[in-house]
């Protein structure tokens, strides 16, 4: 289904790898395979390896298309003595080959006893990442920094009640030992953190000093921990955060439709965008219906951006997803017939009012022979109609034809895909038309470089560029 993570085999390193999951994919869940007692039925003993070996399989399976990476715990295993880790070793290979993968180990020990447990993760168990437990001090988790492409979970603040025993004791520097581990992972690209999603305050305060680091958070849900709360206070300036979901997920009646509904939630929590939009966001890229460098615009203003929604409709998956995001936003509205701009809102026009079943019909340029009609279609005169383009810059492509639309037809409102925020909107309001627009530009570009699909110099570029006024 995807690339082989297998050790050894990728020179990229784990976080790397995640990385290009996480926004592949787009999802920041990382699937728990916890195999407690209570959810598989067993035999005999003779039938533990089996089992365990079917039914965490079948979990990762199901689970795959949603899962950023999947978190193993070694514990589960080795709770059921060899066999448990007999079974270990047939399923890590499967894993990889799904996702990347995290040994939640939680191994840390004096130098000499960390580095076996290195080896141990990196040669026995053949993983690129593990949970380590810092609080031994550095020594406890250097041995393990020695694999180059290696990324390691640094116990930080955890979701137990007990966590702030110990982990919010205040050290030598007045600062509570968590922010110290905090400060570790934030000088040195090899190590993220483990915070759980139970306390905000905690995220909030590891954001202040490890804002990019990878943050593993469990504990939303039956522990108590929000999901909204988790990524608002722990999203960070990139995003790098793993919302770590096991049980609720392990005995849903249906644990791939239950990942999907978490990959989405999670989604859905950082953006103003529903999942479609988020998708269609994703698609005007992927098309090349936006582009990044130097154009000259019929203005005759140099712009960093290029907008070019005629594209669409050579890109059927493209097209049929802003067909859908203009039905979708057409719900709150009350549209009687439509009338499509052209040239680039015609057939985004046809396809919504085949989609809504109502009339339409476009403006043009008078014929000279026929019925010489400015206005095509055979919609009944004094119909009430909703323009519709692709998009807003300045509002002059409405405004130009509202003589010959008005004419014939009464219109109040435009809708388009995209708002450039140029100042359409006031122009617009001067010929008592409202805008409605899916998207602002503004919001487009957040969303896009959130999700690495544009630069940071490309989004400051085109921000300085609307901030002037100009688009």
């Amino acid at each position: 289904m995807s690339e082989n993570y297998c050790h050894g085999e990728i020179m990229s390193t784990f976080f790397q790898d995640l990385n290009k999951r996480v926004h592949s994919i787009r999802s920041r869940l990382c699937v728990g395979i916890d195999p407690h007692p209570y959810l598989i039925e067993f035999v005999d003993k003779n039938t533990i390896q089996e089992k365990l070996i079917h039914w965490s399989l079948e979990l990762a399976n199901q689970t795959a298309e949603h899962a950023a990476c999947f978190k193993v715990n070694i514990a589960f295993f080795e709770g059921y003595g060899l066999e448990g880790l007999n079974a270990l070793s047939s399923i890590i290979p499967k894993l990889k080959e799904l996702a990347p993968v995290i040994l939640d180990a939680k191994r840390g020990d004096i130098s000499s006893t960390a580095a076996a447990y290195a080896r141990a993760c990196y040669d026995h168990w053949n993983v690129r990442s593990v949970t380590i437990n810092p609080y031994l001090g550095m020594e406890s988790f250097t041995p393990f920094l020695q694999e180059e492409q290696a990324g390691l979970f640094l116990l930080c603040h955890t979701s137990n009640p007990s966590a702030g025993d110990l982990q919010r004791r205040v050290g030598q520097d007045t600062l509570p030992l968590y922010a110290w581990v905090a400060q570790q992972a934030a000088n040195n690209d090899q190590l993220g953190l483990v915070v759980g999603a139970t306390q905000t305050d905690t995220l909030t305060t590891v954001r202040t000093y490890a804002p990019e680091s990878w943050l593993l958070c469990p504990g939303v849900g039956s522990q108590g921990g929000s999901l909204e709360d988790t990524i608002h206070h722990g999203w960070g300036t990139k995003g790098n955060i793993l919302i770590s979901v096991s049980r609720a997920i392990a005995q849903a009646d249906n644990p791939k439709q239950k990942a999907k509904e978490l990959q989405e939630s999670i989604q859905a929590c950082h953006s103003p965008m529903t999942v479609k939009q988020q998708e269609l966001a994703h698609l005007l890229i992927r098309s090349q219906c936006v582009l990044f460098g130097s154009f000259t615009l019929k203005s005759g203003i140099t712009s960093p951006i290029y907008i070019d929604l005629r594209k669409i409709t050579g890109h059927p998956k493209t097209y049929k997803a802003t067909i859908d995001a203009y039905v979708e936003y057409s719900k709150g509205l009350s549209i009687e017939a439509i009338a499509g701009l052209p040239l680039a809102g015609l057939p985004i026009a046809s396809g919504l009012a085949l989609q809504l079943r109502v009339p339409l019909c476009y403006p043009r340029p008078p014929k000279k022979h026929g019925t010489k009609n400015t206005i095509e279609g055979g919609v009944p005169k004094g119909t009430k109609v909703f323009l519709i383009d692709d998009l807003a810059t300045r509002g002059s492509s409405a405004i130009e034809v509202l003589p010959t639309v008005r004419n014939s037809y009464t219109t109040h409102d435009l809708l388009v895909l995209i708002d450039r925020e140029s100042g359409a909107k006031e122009r617009l309001m001067e010929h008592d038309i409202t805008l409605h627009s899916i998207f602002s530009l503004r919001t487009l570009l957040s969303f896009w470089k959130q999700e690495a699909l544009i630069s940071q110099e490309q989004y400051d570029t085109v921000m300085v560029f609307l901030s002037n006024g100009v688009a």
